[in-house]
């Protein structure tokens, strides 16, 4: 029987990339979407252990990811740092428009405004896994 914690690694070995394209695909902020991956993660340890792994982790991620997105979204709406008109979150993509977020994402690493040395790192780290 698989743990909690081995079926999240594993989920974050094979999947991380999509699901961080999947979160960009909501809000394009990158730091703003891994931190909040990061977040469900941590949920995951404490939830997991207790009601079981999900048949589909990496999709159970990424809706409690969102949630974290929409709820830093209120949280700052709130403290009326910026408008509504500021921030904007799309609808939760379904499972099979992850490829194309992930194409997109590679698009993003590449674009031409960033500096050929900052496109290779940007890839390196988000599409790669490179740290």
């Amino acid at each position: 029987m698989v743990t909690a914690k081995q079926a999240l690694a594993d989920v974050f070995a094979s999947q991380q990339r999509q699901m961080i394209a999947t979160l960009l695909g909501i809000v394009p902020d990158l730091d703003a979407c891994e931190d909040a991956l990061q977040q469900a993660a941590s949920r995951a340890l404490v939830r997991w252990p207790q009601s079981g792994v999900p048949e589909r982790p990496a999709g159970w991620l990424i809706v409690v990811a969102r949630n974290v997105l929409l709820d830093e979204r209120r949280y700052v709406q709130r403290r009326n740092l910026v408008s509504t008109d500021d921030v904007e979150l799309g609808a939760a993509p379904e499972t099979d428009e992850i490829e194309d977020n992930f194409f997109r994402l590679l698009c993003t690493c590449c674009h031409p405004r960033l500096a050929l040395i900052d496109q290779v790192a940007l890839s390196l780290k988000v599409v790669a896994g490179w740290a």
